[in-house]
């Protein structure tokens, strides 16, 4: 228990503690010692209806001194003197076991101090004949009744008093349990007291014990109320009074205790289902509640991790795998799938970061890929990885995608338009792109601790090479007739050629997009893609019969 106050103390800094005064504390103190010495008033509300009846209104101002000195003055010191241990850690963070101990057993040693006071304070009223306005009547009444009626008399307003205290300071202790969380970073775990015992306890007390003392007042102390000046009538009317009180103050303070909790829940859980997770549940209960809110903050807790993980992974991982690793679906095992990939590089590049200090050319660089991821989510492409200015984007691994060679000409198509269309950092660029279908190993590979999901194989070595090839061939965008072949859509395509590639044994079947221009609205121009493609490739045939190597 001390390691959890520990813990929880920690987690608000030295400097926000030291920053807060003693004011806080000191006026929650003063919360708890007015609610304690309440019971007085309490007190003198049932006495002016007692001796109303009676009566004898006069003796209410001869009451009153012992209702001070006992129910305000002395209730009020050991009040303090329960409190004591709360408020010393809160001004000066000493022993903070002991004020967890307090803080969570308030409501019930408060309620058991009270009825003891009050028994004390009866037998006082009691012994010395406030109630009875002629000793000499009581001679006509065996010592049993009397006795009897000591005890029963002093245990009912004990319980009354008790009562009334015990469900008035738990609901003190929640305002309590609320600001000190909030502001001192204390909190108290629930011990998990069941509500039930909290119906049954008000049951017995609204409804047990007043039938019980009523039908006691009819049958045993007929005449020791008449001794007290009250007929059946009277006598009715005051154990009625005393019903009705505390049946008002316990049923309204338990009902209070029951909804503040659930608004305090309620408001939690509207919090995560908006997306709010900063915020944590107070835990003001000490009943099946306060567990559901401890579960509740530590829900949120998770989700918050969860959350954070999430955006963590999101910058160093495919969004996509980082939302499988977090669902326990990681594609941790590698598997053998059918993926398009594409390739994407700035042409020139060395050139530019020649030119471009590291600071500008970062800008450039970030206002690049921050436009050309944007059409490669959009047609359900994860980006596998950065290499250096170049990004190698996969469609169908890892998220499951039938249209894949579809989506994955599209965002290439989008990449060339949108990089035409606009400057980076204030740099025209010029963006080359080679696209592949194919076999591919897809997963997580690395060490023990660390991994990295990536794509290996043939398919992605020939996207590579077609991006290669497109500054050999004057085009912009290669596609092969792997990926062509899937093809549903209408694309600007030039026709197939053969073209022999390096580390190949056959040349490959290929469809270029040729140039693109800003004339009408800047789109991509298809028109003579074919005619440059085959002076490309013409070309690249005569470089590679002069150089066979």
């Amino acid at each position: 228990m001390s390691e959890t106050v520990t813990t929880a103390v920690a987690s608000k800094s030295a400097k926000n503690v030291d920053s807060l005064s003693r004011k806080p504390i000191a006026k929650l103190r003063l919360g708890y010692v007015v609610a304690m010495a309440s019971v007085s008033l309490v007190d003198i509300a049932m006495n002016s209806v007692y001796f109303f009846l009676a009566d004898r209104l006069e003796q209410l101002f001869i009451v009153l001194p012992e209702n001070l000195l006992l129910l305000v003055l002395l209730n009020g010191f050991i009040a303090i003197r329960i409190y004591a241990p709360v408020y010393r850690f809160v001004a000066d963070q000493s022993n903070p076991a002991a004020a967890h101990e307090a803080l969570a057993h308030l409501p019930v040693r408060s309620a058991i101090w009270v009825a003891v006071l009050t028994a004390g304070y009866c037998s006082v009223l009691f012994l010395t004949g406030t109630f009875i306005p002629d000793p000499a009547l009581l001679e006509r009444i065996p010592e049993w009744n009397l006795t009897l009626a000591f005890f029963w008399f002093s245990f009912v307003y004990a319980v009354y008093y008790g009562s009334y205290s015990y469900f008035l300071i738990d609901n003190v202790a929640m305002d309590h349990r609320a600001t000190l969380a909030r502001e001192y970073g204390f909190e108290i775990e629930p011990r998990g007291h069941r509500f039930r015992n909290k119906l049954l306890f008000a049951f017995g007390v609204v409804a047990l014990i007043p039938v019980g003392h009523l039908i006691l007042d009819l049958l045993v102390f007929r005449d020791l109320r008449l001794a007290q000046g009250f007929d059946v009538t009277e006598t009715v009317l005051l154990d009625l009074f005393a019903t009705v009180v505390v049946l008002c103050f316990v049923v309204t303070l338990m009902v209070k205790g029951l909804l503040r909790p659930v608004r305090e829940l309620t408001a939690a859980v509207v919090d995560i289902d908006n997306g709010v997770l900063d915020r944590r549940a107070a835990v003001i209960s000490d009943d099946e509640l306060g567990v559901l809110m401890g579960a509740v903050n530590r829900m949120m807790d998770g989700l918050r991790e969860r959350a954070f993980i999430r955006g963590t992974f999101g910058h160093y991982l495919p969004k996509a795998v980082a939302a499988d690793i977090i669902a326990g679906n990681a594609p941790i095992e590698p598997t053998i799938e059918t993926a398009t990939i594409l390739f994407a590089d700035i042409e020139g590049f060395t050139a530019l970061s020649e030119e471009l200090s590291p600071a500008e050319l970062v800008e450039v660089l970030n206002e690049y890929f921050s436009a050309v991821i944007e059409p490669v989510q959009r047609h359900n492409g994860v980006v596998n990885q950065f290499q250096g200015d170049g990004m190698l984007v996969t469609f169908n691994v890892p998220v499951r995608d039938q249209s894949h060679a579809d989506h994955a000409v599209a965002a290439a198509l989008e990449i060339l338009d949108t990089v035409d269309k606009r400057r980076f950092g204030g740099v025209r660029l010029r963006t080359r792109i080679g696209v592949n279908t194919g076999l591919v190993f897809a997963g997580n590979v690395g060490s023990g601790d660390r991994f990295n999901y990536t794509v290996h194989g043939e398919a992605v070595n020939i996207a590579s090479r077609l991006e290669t090839l497109n500054k050999e061939l004057g085009t912009r965008l290669l596609i092969s007739s792997a990926t062509h072949d899937l093809l549903s859509g209408q694309y600007p395509l030039s026709k197939n050629r053969m073209v022999n590639v390096k580390g190949k044994g056959r040349p490959l079947s290929v469809y270029g997009c040729g140039e693109t221009g800003q004339a009408d609205g800047g789109g991509i121009a298809a028109e003579g893609s074919s005619a440059s493609l085959d002076l490309g490739v013409a070309e690249l045939a005569r470089r590679q019969s002069e150089n066979p190597e």
